[in-house]
């Protein structure tokens, strides 16, 4: 059975998850609005570098922690996810193509999913197995829309916000049945901003909003999987 984990590694952990956040949201910044940041760009690239070396350093930690508290499958991808990251951004610098970008976010998704998922210790059950599949599908549409596609009302699109109030309503419901409500207010706050920035044509406040709540909604969804599962 696994056990709780130890003091150091949860303090470890949420300080690579934080670290990792960061890095996701300056790294959407970048994509998103690389030309519109202007002066900003070199700073919003500093922060992106520093949070992510940082994050590196702490996830080797947490990775050492892990695997002699006895979690070592889960030890073991959150580091060689994190490597494999690296050597992503290392090997496309600053302008990476479509597929990097798409590789770069859905890893540094993945990689907060798994960090908070190691927060906590219970196993996991088919249910949440099923809600985390459909929330991977739907982070492979949201980083379709966000890279590849060129126009922004289309049928992945439909598809992108249907399931994601679908996901954000079923999350609501599971959050206050746990009395969870600053994960209530994350799943209001996905489709909703979400929402403004399609309908106000993608400004750079609504985007951030909506990558934001997107990454800390995977991160406490994944805390809930494995927490209250």
């Amino acid at each position: 059975m696994d056990r709780a984990p130890a003091p150091a590694l949860r303090k470890l952990t949420a300080a690579s998850l934080a670290l990792v956040l960061v890095v996701v949201l300056a790294s959407a910044a970048i994509r998103l609005f690389n030309q519109e940041l202007g002066a900003l760009l070199p700073v919003v690239r500093g922060v992106h570098r520093v949070s992510a070396s940082a994050a590196a350093l702490l996830i080797l930690g947490v990775g050492w922690l892990a695997w002699r508290g006895g979690r070592r499958p889960l030890a073991a991808a959150v580091v060689l996810l994190m490597i494999g990251l690296s050597v992503l951004g290392a090997a496309t610098g600053t302008t990476p193509p479509p597929a990097a970008q798409a590789g770069n976010l859905l890893g540094g998704l993945a990689l907060a999913a798994m960090l908070a998922w190691l927060l906590s210790w219970h196993p996991s059950s088919g249910r949440t197995q099923i809600f985390i599949a459909l929330l991977a599908l739907q982070a492979l549409l949201g980083a379709w829309l966000a890279i590849f596609a060129e126009e922004l009302w289309s049928l992945p699109l439909i598809a992108h916000a249907t399931l994601g109030l679908a996901l954000a309503a079923a999350f609501a419901v599971f959050a206050f049945q746990a009395k969870l409500f600053i994960q209530i207010l994350l799943a209001a706050a996905v489709p909703v901003t979400g929402i403004a920035a399609a309908l106000l044509g993608q400004p750079l406040a609504a985007s951030l909003a909506h990558a934001a709540a997107v990454a800390l909604l995977i991160a406490a969804a994944a805390w809930a999987h494995g927490r209250f599962a």
